[in-house]
């Protein structure tokens, strides 16, 4: 999954939006830094891109 935030604010994404995608994923993986994150609270911070490994 790749999300992206063109904004000069950090922004939450509303994962409701992907549900057919992510299916019952709760977690994806930074494929970058290997950082995981939950998507219950994912923010993305300003003029950021996220690349996510749905595990």
């Amino acid at each position: 999954m790749v999300a992206f935030n063109k904004s000069d604010e950090p922004q939450k994404l509303e994962m409701e939006r992907f549900a057919e995608v992510i299916g019952d994923e709760a977690r994806g993986t930074d494929v970058v830094n290997g950082h995981r994150y939950s998507f219950k609270n994912l923010t993305i911070p300003a003029r950021d891109v996220l690349v996510l490994d749905l595990n």
